[in-house]
């Protein structure tokens, strides 16, 4: 439920509660990652100790994914968001949201892409939330992610607020 602020409002711990909080954990990587092989998930970059509230909403966020291929192909590879609320996130870890990536058939680097997933926490504590990639398609070339000056991988947790449910209407 969104905080409407009326004048003559006073500010109280229930309103303030309700507003977002704002970025609660970012992470860089700045190098480029090591290559996978065959299908295996490789893990690129973690967010541990996330402090989350039930019942409220987080948006999770990857950005700048450049992907490599060792070799022209037609491969896919897929990227991952997994969270965990007990420990660190592995490869095993729920996945809140995925999203396939191109691999130039030409070889050198695809064009960036950001994957995005909202988390709605049903309980009070941490969050690890990690960012993995694996070859989904093809056997030809082997998968990585770039970074570096200009372009560097980026992960956050952002707190939304109070979730108001699901109020969309499926067409």
């Amino acid at each position: 439920m969104p905080v409407t602020w009326q004048s003559g409002m006073r500010l109280v711990p229930a309103r303030l509660n309700a507003l977002p909080r704002g970025i609660l954990g970012r992470a860089e990587r700045t190098t480029t990652s090591p290559f996978t092989s065959a299908a295996t998930e490789l893990p690129i970059l973690r967010l541990d100790a996330i402090p989350v509230v039930s019942g409220r909403l987080y948006h999770v966020r990857v950005v700048n994914v450049h992907i490599d291929a060792s070799a022209a192909s037609t491969d896919m590879a897929r990227g991952y968001l997994r969270v965990s609320t007990a420990g660190a996130a592995t490869t095993a870890s729920t996945q809140l949201a995925a999203a396939s990536l191109p691999v130039p058939d030409t070889g050198g680097i695809a064009s960036g892409a950001d994957i995005h997933g909202e988390y709605v926490a049903t309980a009070t504590g941490t969050l690890s939330v990690l960012f993995s990639i694996a070859r989904i398609t093809g056997a030809t070339a082997n998968m990585r992610t770039l970074a570096g000056t200009g372009f560097n991988l980026e992960l956050s947790v952002v707190d939304a607020g109070i979730d108001p449910g699901d109020t969309g209407v499926t067409l």
